[in-house]
């Protein structure tokens, strides 16, 4: 009850973040983005999440694939979510806006790629394991008064 997680994305596409020039090499950045915040919505985001970071070593052929509306669909039935809903919500862009909000508070605060992730406030730059983190929640809780 101490650490408060937060997820925001900047996907690095000017699709749905106005700070990107042009499509920045991602192109499925914020369809993705927006089907993850759909499968929250299902409780699925960070499964959903993982396969599409995942994506990173396909190659091009194989992200067209996947991350086209079936191939999302398909990835929404694997983890056992409403595929219907999960389709409904992606394609009447339900989370659109608050990607859009997402990129801007992260301008606002002189945020420029991704990941990020910051720990009260400071750039974290460690492992990304349970123990690492765990160690630098600690380590930021000690400094709490």
């Amino acid at each position: 009850d101490k650490i408060l997680f937060v997820y925001r994305f900047f996907p690095l596409s000017n699709k749905c973040n106005p700070y990107i020039p042009g499509e920045g090499g991602y192109p499925y950045g914020c369809s993705l983005a927006e089907a993850s915040r759909c499968a929250g919505q299902q409780g699925k985001f960070w499964e959903f999440k993982t396969w599409g970071f995942g994506g990173q070593s396909w190659d091009n052929a194989q992200r067209a694939q996947k991350f086209s509306m079936e191939g999302m669909k398909q990835e929404a039935a694997n983890l056992g979510m409403n595929v219907e809903a999960f389709a409904q919500c992606v394609e009447s862009h339900v989370e659109f806006q608050k990607l859009k909000d997402d990129a801007a508070i992260a301008s606002k605060i002189g945020i420029q790629g991704t990941p990020l992730i910051l720990i009260n406030g400071e750039q974290y730059d460690g492992g990304h394991g349970s123990e690492a983190f765990a160690q630098a929640f600690s380590q930021a809780l000690s400094k709490v008064k």
